[in-house]
């Protein structure tokens, strides 16, 4: 099903009726996304490819491998699907590598279908294969995603290279209807085919606008002369990454971790790749603490005469590990637990040159830092509501007092309308009650988009009447995080499908105590995420002496030299918006109330004043 916030409001119509549709929170495709990264890099390749040609997309993310591939567009992932056979895959998701539509979205093309992604094998030696040989290509393949599915009409298009360098259509699927993965296997006899050249490739034709049809492509085997059947490989494969190691969130501040946090067990996914055969497999899991490299808990299934795991023929089972409440986390933040799965089974058996085990090991990182999280970082949709003066909000629970000094937000592009520098209200609420002592903090701010991909914009929480000032919010136990729309335009935020917390969202379009739960269908969780720990709580304001409260920084911006207003500062700390600090000077009572900044480059920083026995810090904009 499609949710177009642009289309479902495309006509003008009674205000009831256009407030009664509108009242929910809905996903929406993304028409742009930042640049994928490259994860890994392969040496470059020199000479035509080898028979077994296998790939299973499990060792590289971002980009494809290109010592195998030819991009145009496809991203490796392991997040755009939930039933893949393999760890990773690749998403034909609309958009270029560079994260832009194909066609700058507008209301006049919003229909058209064209080419979008591409992905090409680098060229492969079949000299001296025959129809005798038996070569075969098989894949798996689906039109069903975490992502929005293709319409009917859209298809997925493989392509193989003759010799004289035309490319010839040899499969095609137009899905109608969502799908899980399937298999296809492909006899190659044309003798055109065998040549020192030969390439194939899938073509995914579909809304070159944005990413309104997405496909995925797995588990891809080219050979001859096989022994073995291509559609049943003895291979038992880890497929869908372990959950967070906490009950609630994805990731949380380690002053606020309690072990209390901690969730009771962990799960993968594996995946029996044979036809006709059920296969038993054993695992190793493990926890370590990262930043000590300090092994928290291993369990291994050979141990324990309980694990009995029989997955019936092209089924996809669980795996499930009981993790114990008394482990010892130690360390200062940011500390990262990694869990990992390791799938152990004698029906992995190799074939050919094919290497069945390297889809074997799946892990994940938990992040106790300085920030709460629901998400796992990757957005498949947009979330929002389209609505002036409407309101989203995301709940978090603390387990003891604390700050909040910035918000981080995933804002996603969605429709057509750039709304790069347009104002949002940026809102702290104790209750969604409509009263305003529940406000704890609101202010205008412009909307950034990222530029890399799933990148977090940090909105630093400043006065309300003054930006040189930081504002730490004082929080107690629970809180909401979220935004006020200033317009009719569809403001989006990242959406991860991947996790689901639509318990904790909710949204507002009527004012006042109007607030309802996500009933959205489409489960997952809302990126925004508060970050607490520093500063000193603002309620405490009026109680500072008024030389602290009515302290000034200028000018600012400024080029080359700051000032201050009160005497007696007897040390100086400037840090760049990541925390580093870039310079520290320590000064006598009688010193010049200013500080040369010139060997500081353009940015956005903040200064720490020691002043008596107070600590006051402003933001300054540097801009020589």
């Amino acid at each position: 099903m499609k949710h177009y916030f642009y289309s479902f409001f495309w006509v003008a119509v009674a205000f009831f009726f256009v407030i009664t549709c509108q009242a929910q929170l809905r996903v929406a495709p993304l028409t742009q996304t930042p640049p994928n990264p490259v994860t890994k890099k392969a040496q470059a390749r020199t000479q035509a490819l080898k028979l077994p040609f296998f790939e299973d997309f499990s060792t590289y993310f971002g980009q494809p491998d290109p010592a195998k591939w030819e991009n145009h567009g496809v991203v490796i992932n392991n997040t755009y699907a939930d039933d893949q056979p393999s760890k990773g895959m690749a998403t034909f998701d609309g958009l270029q590598f560079n994260g832009l539509p194909y066609t700058t979205p507008t209301s006049a093309n919003q229909s058209l279908t064209d080419t979008t992604d591409i992905l090409t094998s680098q060229p492969i030696d079949l000299t001296g294969q025959t129809a005798s040989t038996k070569v075969n290509l098989s894949f798996w393949w689906s039109g069903q995603s975490l992502g929005e599915s293709p319409d009917p009409g859209d298809s997925l298009v493989l392509q193989f290279k003759d010799n004289t360098g035309a490319w010839v259509t040899q499969w095609a699927d137009k899905s109608a209807t969502k799908q899980g993965f399937k298999d296809t296997l492909l006899n190659i006899t044309n003798t055109r085919f065998f040549h020192s050249d030969f390439q194939f490739r899938f073509i995914a034709y579909g809304r070159p606008t944005g990413m309104y049809d997405v496909w995925n492509l797995d588990y891809i085997i080219l050979d001859a002369n096989q022994t073995y059947d291509p559609l049943s490989v003895k291979d038992m494969a880890a497929t869908q990454q372990p959950r967070s190691l906490l009950k609630r969130y994805s990731a949380m501040p380690l002053n606020q971790f309690q072990i209390s946090e901690l969730t009771s067990a962990d799960t993968t996914y594996v995946f029996n790749n044979q036809k006709n055969a059920p296969s038993q497999f054993n695992i190793i899991y493990t926890i370590v603490n990262t930043q000590n490299n300090a092994q928290l808990y291993s369990y291994n299934s050979l141990n324990d005469n309980s694990w009995i795991k029989l997955v019936r023929p092209r089924t996809r089972d669980f795996a499930s590990v009981i993790i114990p409440g008394n482990l010892s986390i130690n360390g200062s933040a940011p500390l990262v637990l990694q869990s990992k799965f390791e799938v152990n089974s004698t029906d992995n058996t190799p074939v050919s040159s094919i290497d069945v085990f390297r889809n074997d090991t799946i892990g994940r990182t938990t992040v106790l830092s300085d920030y709460y999280a629901y998400d796992d970082g990757t957005a498949e949709y947009g979330i929002g509501v389209r609505q002036q003066q409407g309101s989203v909000a995301v709940r978090y629970i603390l387990n003891k007092p604390d700050t909040i000094t910035a918000i981080r937000i995933h804002f996603a592009r969605v429709g057509e309308t750039d709304l790069t520098g347009q104002t949002f209200g940026l809102s702290i609420w104790k209750k969604l009650d409509g009263q305003t002592s529940s406000i704890l903090y609101q202010k205008s701010f412009a909307i950034q988009y990222p530029d890399t991909l799933n990148k977090f914009y940090t909105y630093t929480l400043t006065h309300p009447d003054d930006d040189s000032v930081l504002y730490p919010v004082g929080v107690s136990d629970t809180i909401y995080i979220g935004w006020i729309q200033a317009t009719a335009d569809l403001l989006a935020v990242g959406y991860d499908r991947n996790t689901d917390s639509h318990t904790e969202q909710f949204y507002n379009i009527a004012g006042g105590a109007n607030w309802q739960n996500n009933t959205e269908p489409e489960t997952g969780s809302i990126m925004l995420r508060p970050v607490v720990g520093k500063g000193t709580v603002t309620g405490t304001e009026p109680n500072l002496p008024p030389y602290v409260r009515n302290f000034k920084v200028y000018p600012n911006p400024s080029s080359d030299k700051l000032y201050w207003n009160e005497n007696g500062v007897t040390q100086i700390k400037v840090q760049d918006m990541l925390g580093r600090v870039l310079k520290q000077t320590t000064r006598g009572l009688n010193a010049s109330n200013e500080l040369s900044i010139t060997d500081l480059p353009n940015g956005m920083y903040i200064l720490t004043f020691q002043l008596n026995s107070y600590q006051i810090q402003r933001k300054i904009i540097i801009a020589h």
